[in-house]
């Protein structure tokens, strides 16, 4: 008995050992033996291999010795008891009457050895004959015209037209329902008011906001600095907001009476203190300041009134 299971057991491996040692069993056969001049030939490959090799089947280019290829098809590989079964069609045509013979096919493999090897397919003969024409039948209409299938290539210019259409109706669309844009109305220009309007309502605008009854002393004396320097740029053409006091009285001096002077210094001095120097005014030298800046924006509007002379 245990010598019945011993032979088994050696039988089977050595029979499994054979299988997977073997090289690939190839043939390359092909569909017709005899053949018309442009006939479609179509040569089969099929191989039979291990699981344990790797095959790599033969690469065709745009010609096979003498004949034309057409088209090499996909693979097709089945497994079954640890053996692939695969096969590949590649279509073939001629032009020439003769006889011609194929040449052997070469596929490499590569098997548990990790070493490649390669096997051949027997050679194959094929006769090509020109139609036969009766000379004395009827002359027979033109055949029609065997196109090649259609790839994704003969579809790509209709594409592209449609796409072409498509964006140019979209565009037409969004035109149609985009939101109209309104015209404003040609409004006259606000005309700009006189320094000395816009001076003087700036410091009724700056006694309204009650800076130093807040206890905001240096925001009070920035805006009031700021108001008078902004009016002398505009009444003088001076460069007053980036002079230092000292500078705005020099370029005045020739252009302003001694009170409208001393009038300016004073307002202007007394802010450089409290912004610079941190001085605490008295209540009524705040009111003064204000008062000062004032009067001297009138003083100064009624020279520029005088300096108006009529048209004769």
């Amino acid at each position: 008995m245990f010598r019945t299971i011993t032979i088994t057991l050696l039988v089977f491996v050595g029979c499994s050992l054979y299988l997977h040692a073997q090289p690939p069993q190839i043939r390359a056969t092909l569909d017709k033996k005899e053949a018309l001049i442009g006939d479609h030939i179509r040569l089969q490959l099929q191989a039979d291999y291990g699981t344990n090799l790797s095959l790599q089947f033969p690469i065709f280019g745009k010609r096979l010795d003498s004949l034309e290829v057409l088209e090499v098809q996909s693979k097709d590989s089945t497994i079954a008891n640890n053996q692939i079964h695969a096969t590949q069609n590649i279509l073939l045509t001629v032009f020439d009457t003769g006889f011609y013979k194929l040449p052997p096919l070469v596929f490499t493999y590569k098997g548990p050895n990790s070493l490649f090897s390669q096997i051949t397919t027997d050679t194959l003969y094929l006769i090509v004959k020109a139609p036969v024409v009766d000379q004395q039948g009827d002359i027979k209409p033109i055949a029609n015209i065997i196109e090649p299938p259609k790839t994704w290539l003969d579809y790509l210019p209709y594409a592209l037209l449609i796409t072409v259409l498509l964006s140019i109706l979209s565009g037409f669309v969004w035109w149609k329902r985009r939101p109209k844009i309104i015209a404003e109305p040609n409004l006259p220009p606000t005309p700009l008011l006189p320094p000395h309007t816009l001076a003087q309502q700036q410091l009724l605008h700056l006694d309204q906001k009650q800076w130093w009854q807040q206890g905001k002393v240096k925001q009070y004396y920035t805006d009031l600095s700021n108001i008078l320097r902004q009016y002398i740029e505009a009444r003088y053409q001076k460069p007053a907001m980036e002079q230092t006091t000292d500078e705005i009285l020099q370029s005045l001096d020739a252009q302003l009476s001694n009170n409208e002077l001393q009038n300016l210094k004073d307002t202007l001095l007394v802010a450089d203190m409290v912004k610079f120097a941190k001085a605490t005014p008295t209540v009524e030298q705040h009111i003064a300041a204000l008062q000062n800046a004032q009067q001297f924006v009138t003083d100064t509007q009624k020279m520029e009134l005088e300096e108006i002379t009529p048209t004769q």
